[in-house]
């Protein structure tokens, strides 16, 4: 199913959605333009607007997409996804160090709560992907490619972090 399509599913079929609704141009401005609310629900609503301007042809530019959605050091590294899940773990503990630079929270925790804010609006995406049945191949090719270096990088954090515990 289409995300475009979607907008009329939500009604009944014998239902007319009404028009846009625009003032004459010889109002003064700013004009109004008075459109049909269509709910729509998805997994993850942060991520929906982004997703919208990729699925319905606003923004047609898939590395751009990606380049928002990761690190530009992580997405730099296309199209290798071990690369990229390598490059998203040291630019993680980056960020984390940075923000904890005077704090004594650094140790285990290194690279997680970075790693935490990408992990939830990837994946919140990558539902919304799957939730839309979104059409696109290229934008649903990135959002999923940049989901499965977001788990990997988890994984790679996690293996780094029983490592450490083994030699303590």
């Amino acid at each position: 199913m289409d995300i475009a399509g979607i907008r009329h599913q939500a009604q009944p079929a014998t239902r007319v959605l009404p028009s846009p609704t625009i003032f004459p141009a010889s109002l003064p401005l700013p004009a109004t333009v008075i459109l049909p609310i269509v709910p729509l629900q998805v997994p993850h609503a942060p991520s929906v607007a982004l997703l919208l301007l990729y699925a319905l042809g606003v923004r047609n530019n898939p590395s751009a997409l990606a380049a928002t959605l990761l690190p530009l050091s992580v997405a730099e590294e296309f199209p290798s996804a071990a690369a990229m899940a390598q490059a998203m773990v040291a630019q993680c503990e980056r960020e984390n160090n940075a923000s904890d630079a005077g704090s004594s929270s650094g140790g285990a925790a290194r690279g997680w709560r970075v790693l935490d804010r990408y992990t939830a609006y990837n994946q919140g995406i990558w539902k919304n992907v799957l939730a839309l049945g979104l059409q696109d191949a290229r934008v649903m090719s990135v959002v999923q490619t940049v989901w499965n270096v977001t788990a990997e990088s988890r994984k790679i954090l996690a293996r780094q972090r029983e490592r450490h515990r083994e030699h303590e």
